[in-house]
């Protein structure tokens, strides 16, 4: 299998402004060239715009910086924000329509899997900087939600009700700022996208599915998204969703089978959390879109995994639908305890 040009991307947004993936600094190994780039997101009245390169601040001299990993930081009178981008890019000629481009959300933790076989395709996954757990948290919730009440959130022993709603934001940049950047300068076919996400993440994918119509990705991929996110607020989106004129879009929802909480999840805590999360699931939302032949669409469950230790092969399945529909057989471990795949 082919190495990887892998780049490990700061992003950054101040609107009329290009950035460029052209201008990132190199470091080379034996099998991978890396890249770096330190720009920086600007919200300014709601607007995602670009900085240039010269106006964001280089990490690597303010580790402090980098390790909080806060939501938001003060630059004069704007507010900026974050991402980091990890790229893989196969060491082999582009095919003339160009690779297939596969974008994960999650990148701090969906990056590794997802490049650990080196798929003939330009993986891109969206994260954060720095390595403090509970302000990537705090940051996902509310790139990947609508906004939601305390008492709609699962919220464990000691947590305070994080901040949400910020998801149609998160998905103008990456729509208008981040995949044009993407086109421009990665060897990628863009009639051949693949949009992974996990958890709130899979719920992104799925509300991004909902709203594209015909000009969405190829492929959907949504792990154990959290469709009881706001009182299961999905599934009146999804009542009223009518399958557009010339959809081509395939879409697979896979769930975990097994039910855990959190070590922080107390007794007393563990009813709410419990009702909080019961109700439609992803399997509901495979099943209603296949009655109203709404899109191809394929369920699979993984009955012996559970929230977390799902992702990975969940990752792996998403790469063989998109990338090798025809042989596609989800990961089983062990063979025999799986359910077989429903195709819709």
């Amino acid at each position: 299998m082919s190495a990887l040009f892998v780049a490990s991307l700061f992003f950054s947004l101040f609107f009329g402004l290009s950035c460029g993936f052209a201008n990132a600094e190199n470091e080379h190994t034996e099998k991978m060239r890396i890249l770096t780039k330190d720009i920086e997101v600007s919200l300014v009245d709601g607007n995602i715009a670009l900085l240039p390169p010269e106006a964001a601040k280089n990490p690597a001299e303010n580790k402090e910086d980098e390790k909080e990993n806060t939501p938001e930081k003060s630059s004069g009178n704007e507010k900026m924000r974050r991402y980091r981008l990890f790229i893989a890019v196969p060491e082999k000629p582009a095919p003339r329509e160009g690779f297939p481009l596969v974008l994960l959300l999650d990148g701090n933790t969906t990056f590794k899997p997802a490049i650990e076989k080196a798929p003939d395709a330009v993986i891109v996954a969206i994260g954060y900087p720095g390595q403090e757990k509970k302000e990537i948290v705090k940051r996902r919730f509310y790139d990947l939600t609508s906004y939601a009440p305390a008492d709609k959130i699962p919220l464990r022993e000691g947590m305070e009700a994080p901040k949400t709603g910020g998801e149609k934001e998160f998905r103008s940049l990456i729509e208008k700022k981040i995949l044009p950047e993407i086109f421009k300068h990665l060897p990628v076919n863009r009639d051949n996208v693949t949009f992974f996400g996990h958890s709130l993440g899979g719920l992104f994918v799925m509300k991004s599915f909902l709203s594209a119509g015909t000009h969405g990705f190829a492929t959907y991929c949504a792990a154990d998204p959290s469709i009881w996110w706001n009182g299961h607020e999905f599934m009146e989106k999804l009542a009223a969703y009518n399958k557009p004129e010339g959809l081509k879009s395939r879409l697979l929802i896979e769930t975990s089978g097994i039910k855990t909480h959190h070590k922080s999840v107390t007794e007393t805590n563990k009813k709410p959390v419990k009702d909080l999360h019961s109700g439609p699931n992803g399997k509901d939302v495979s099943e209603i879109l296949r009655k109203a032949k709404a899109v191809d669409n394929t369920f699979y469950s993984f009955s012996d995994k559970n929230h977390g230790t799902m992702l990975a092969p969940a990752i792996k399945d998403c790469l063989q639908f998109a990338l090798n529909a025809k042989n596609f057989k989800p990961q089983r471990s062990p063979a025999n305890s799986l359910q077989p795949v429903e195709k819709k």
